[in-house]
């Protein structure tokens, strides 16, 4: 139960992170909807990976062995964020409920992943 509190409680941060700069990238910058959520996403998996490593999945060295496959699940993420928001946004949803959509969807793809695959080896020594 604690890693599945530690999980969404740094996942919300990071989508924080993500919806807010994805926003203002695209309101302010006038940045394309796939540009401002480049940079929403790049920002929140920043966020996420040293949140997740340290306090949810409780990695004791630290090292980057896990960062690969950290990596990978967030271009997962961040193609589902990214077709949501496309399809959501193109359906007449505002751009906040468009990132809010995708980044709910892709969150918990990436807890999934990340607690069976990317730090799979934490949890089993």
């Amino acid at each position: 139960m604690r890693q599945l509190f530690c999980f969404a409680l740094i996942g919300c941060a990071a989508a924080l992170v993500h919806l807010s700069v994805a926003v203002a990238a695209a309101e302010w910058l006038q940045l394309p909807l796939q540009a401002a959520n480049l940079a929403g996403w790049t920002a929140a998996v920043m966020t996420s990976y040293l949140g997740q490593s340290r306090y949810t999945f409780a990695v004791r060295t630290r090292t980057i062995r896990h960062l690969p496959r950290f990596v990978a699940v967030a271009f997962l993420s961040w193609s589902i964020t990214a077709t949501v928001a496309a399809m959501t946004r193109h359906a007449g949803a505002s751009l906040t409920a468009s990132f809010a959509t995708g980044i709910a969807l892709a969150a918990f793809c990436t807890y999934v992943l990340g607690r069976n695959w990317v730090f799979a080896y934490e949890r089993n020594t």
